[in-house]
């Protein structure tokens, strides 16, 4: 076997050992804590009640957010934080006005 098609053999077995350890981790939810899908990434269940606890917070001190204070406000990036926003808009506990968001209702 050349040098080449050992290092394609070697990749092949960490991609397949990379995939099936993802795929241990998410094919037995109900052995783990339960999670909740979002439009793009998954998030874990307590992380999406901790984010909802501090949007309502937030919603409850200054009545909109827009999306700079969300990202600042969970500390990650828009890439997380918009699916998360529209997730809770899906949730009918907040809504999309323009640039910002506020409390369904208010």
């Amino acid at each position: 076997m050349s040098a080449h098609e050992t290092a394609v053999c070697t990749r092949k077995g960490a991609v397949e050992a990379s995939r099936s350890a993802v795929s241990s981790r998410t094919q037995a939810p109900s052995a783990r804590k339960p999670h909740v899908s979002l439009p793009g990434p998954v998030a874990h269940a307590e992380v999406v009640a901790e984010l909802r606890a501090k949007l309502l917070a937030f919603l409850d001190a200054r009545g909109t957010i827009d999306a700079q204070q969300w990202k600042d406000l969970t500390g990650a990036s828009r890439k997380f934080t918009i699916p998360i926003a529209e997730y809770f808009d899906a949730e009918k506990l907040t809504v999309r006005r323009e640039n910002v968001r506020v409390l369904r209702g208010a």
